[in-house]
Parts: C-alpha cells; structure tokens; sequence
C-alpha cells in the first residue's frame, strides 16, 4: 500500500494541519501516532509551564465529544472598545493579479533587492499533498505584473521558511518527501539556482524564522516529527553555518516571532509539547543569546500571526484556541515591550487563523490582514482600530502569504481552501 502524506496544522485526525504532517502505512505509522496525540489540545492557563522536552511525554488523551469541560472561551466586544468602521476608499483595494504558474499554500514568498518576489514550494495537490511541483519556485516582477518559472529546489519542500541573507534567499526545514527536515538550500537570483547549504542541527516544521540587526537568523520551535521543540539555533550567512544556543523557556510550535527595535525578538503562544495551546510569551536576547519571560497574552493562541507597529509595539491578530477550527479568533492585542504586557485593542471584522505569513507591515505603518478570510483589513495604529478593504480574495485561504513590494503595494499568493485545496491565484493591495 502506498503511503499518502497530508500537510495541515495539529487539529483532527481527518485534518493535521500544515508543519504536522498526516501519515498513513505501515512505514510511518510511529509519526501518525505522535500526531494522533497531539490532536488532544486543551487550553492552559497562563504562566504554567510546560515540562521540559522528553521524549517520554505523557500520553494525552483525544478531545471527546463534549467540549464543556474545556473553558476555553473567544475574546467578546466588551474587551476593547468598539468603534464604528469606516467604509472602505477607493484608494485601498486588492484585486486579482497573473495567476502562478502552480498552486501552492504553504510555501515561501521572499523580497528580492531588485523587488521581486521569489515564490517557492509548498503543497501544490488537492488535499494540500507535496505533488513534483513542490520544488518549483517563480519569480513574480510588479512591473510586468507576472510570474516566470525560475530554477528548481533541491527538493519538494512544505512549511519551509525563506529569508533573504546577503542578497541570496535561504530556504530550510519543513517537511520534504522524508518527513520532517533539516535541510537548506540557498537561492542566488543572478543565477537563478538552488544550491544546498549546511543542514539545521535540527529537524523542524512549524517553527519561526526572525532576520536580526546584525544579518544572523534566528530558529527557534517547531516539531521534529515526534515532539514539540524548546530549542533554538542561529544562521550565520558569513560562515553558512547553524549553531544551537540555549532553549527556549518552553516548548512552541504554530507560534509566531516578532523583531523589536531593540534587537530583542518576541515569541508568542503556540502549541506545546503536551499538545496543549499556550499564552505564555518570551524574550529573546540577541547580545545575551538567551531567552527569558515576559507577560502573557490575553488568550490562549496557536496559528495566529503577529507584525511590528512604528512604535516599538507588536500587533497580534487571530489565531484559535484548542478547538483550532471551531475556536478561531476575530480579536487582536498589543504587545508593549516597556511594559512587558499585552493588551487587547479593536477586534477584527473577520476570525482569521492559518496566517502566519499573510500578515504584512504597509509603508505608512498599518498593517495588512490578508489571510484567514476573504475579505482583508488594515489596522492603523494611530486610532487602534481595523479598516475595511474595497475588493475580496474569493475565499478564507489558509496559508497564504502576503510580501509587501517597494512600490508600496502587497502581493498576496496562494494558499488553501476549505476543501484543502491550494490556489495558484495572486492579488495585489493597493493602499
């Protein structure tokens, strides 16, 4: 019997999200088991922490079909203060672009220094399956409008990060047609070619990837194919090497990271290795090279997405709670690094999850929600509040991707529908 792969998120056994991957044979049935564990989330109240990684985690028992015990519960409007939206502008709008030359969710979207984008791997088959197509990537110019194929990963790849170090684009983890990765490849655009690069120290999907002040990456979570990460480990682009440091406070996947002004980085909510989701938040130091606690967020979250506000503030938008699907989130909240606190601000129209990288920082400051529903909003942070887009995406993509371009705009591509089901659709945001 041949194997068959499905990449989704921790959530039922008929659906694991993307960065768990869902197996079924004989061969994997190890891997299934893990993941069959994890579908158990159940919230966890803030400041407990998890236990140290184990491969001897405690078993968790799956969800049953009462969920009254779990006091799980999505942020209502008396947390923030509601204020009447404004209708859209003309200005702001997003409409279809060229399509990609193949569906994709799940995959990387990266800036080029001559603004193109390079758009690599993903899941490219109904049921969001790896397919051959996984190791294409193209090239999308905003002044032709267009994608053009550019040259072949490695190999297919899914859940996989790109960062742009030293003008070359590198692309690690994930999971490929082995599982889940540690390996890495470096895209240079004079060439268009993928060469490999030093592999991680760890296997990981599901993890963050943050770009620091002085050029190095920081790794830090995720899931190695039988467990829920703490560790963490640094991308030197100058030596091509990754190096290990010290652990995060506690085990994090479907998290997210956010870069402050100060250099610092800010990890938040996730799920943990006792299959649980978390509001736990933590510091990282870049000088220190090490990490340490601070506030909790106001509600358990996992796939949710994060970006940077002007002032040294970071916004946290969507996500889901234990019940992934049936516990997505239309609220957002603030996090102050003076203060070390989290505060909840203007709710969402739409709930959003599965939007991790569909969630872009303008020019002017706002910030784009592209993902999670079909219709995308812009919070300002000047009056803490979320603004109606003029135009629509066609359905909730999850897993898409949102890349803000040096002419202003954002290019919004791909992603997976409720069916599962990628799109090689693309849209432009037009401020």
């Amino acid at each position: 019997m041949s194997t068959q792969r499905q990449y989704s998120r921790v959530t039922v056994p008929t659906r694991l999200d993307v960065y768990v991957k869902k197996f079924t044979g004989t061969a994997l049935l190890p891997m299934l088991l893990v993941a069959l564990v994890l579908v158990g989330c159940s919230q966890r109240t803030p400041r407990t922490q998890p236990t140290a990684t184990s491969s001897n985690a405690p078993a968790i028992s799956a969800p049953t079909a009462s969920l009254d015990a779990v006091a799980i519960s999505t942020p209502t409007v008396s947390r923030v203060t509601k204020v009447v939206r404004a209708a859209p502008t003309a200005s702001a709008s997003v409409s279809l672009t060229d399509p990609m030359a193949a569906p994709r969710a799940a995959h990387s979207a990266t800036l080029l220094p001559d603004g193109r984008v390079l758009v690599a791997g993903g899941c490219t088959l109904d049921s969001c399956e790896l397919g051959p197509d996984g190791a294409s990537a193209e090239l999308y110019d905003p002044e032709t409008g267009a994608f053009t194929p550019t040259g072949r990963l490695t190999k297919p790849r899914v859940g996989h990060a790109g960062v742009l170090v030293v003008g070359k684009v590198l692309v690690w983890g994930g999971w490929d047609s082995d599982g889940v990765s540690a390996s890495a490849e470096l895209y240079d655009p004079d060439t268009g070619s993928f060469t490999p690069a030093g592999p991680m120290n760890s296997k990981r999907g599901g993890f963050t990837a943050t770009r620091l002040s002085d050029g190095r990456v920081l790794i830090a979570g995720g899931y190695d194919g039988e467990r829920y990460l703490a560790s963490a480990e640094l991308y030197d682009p100058l030596s091509g090497v990754f190096t290990s440091i010290e652990d995060m406070t506690a085990q994090r996947n479907s998290h997210i990271a956010a870069a402050l002004p100060d250099g610092r980085v800010l990890m938040a909510g996730g799920s943990s290795g006792e299959g649980e989701v978390v509001a736990s938040a933590e510091i990282f130091d870049s000088k220190s090279g090490k990490f340490s606690e601070t506030g909790d967020m106001t509600v358990v979250r996992y796939k949710h997405g994060a970006a940077p506000l002007p002032d040294g503030r970071v916004l946290i938008v969507g996500g889901s709670d234990a019940r992934d699907s049936q516990g997505r989130y239309a609220s957002a909240e603030v996090y102050d690094a003076v203060s070390g606190a989290f505060t909840a601000t203007d709710a969402m129209a739409a709930e959003r999850f599965k939007l991790p990288d569909a969630v872009a920082v303008l020019p002017d400051g706002r910030v784009l929600v592209a993902g999670g529903s079909r219709r995308p909003e812009v919070y300002d942070p000047r009056s803490q509040t979320f603004g109606p887009v003029a135009g629509a995406v066609g359905s909730d993509w999850a897993f898409a991707t949102a890349t803000t371009l040096l002419d202003r705009g954002v290019l919004v591509t791909g992603g997976y529908d409720s069916a599962i089901n990628p799109t090689a659709a693309a849209w432009l945001y037009r401020p």
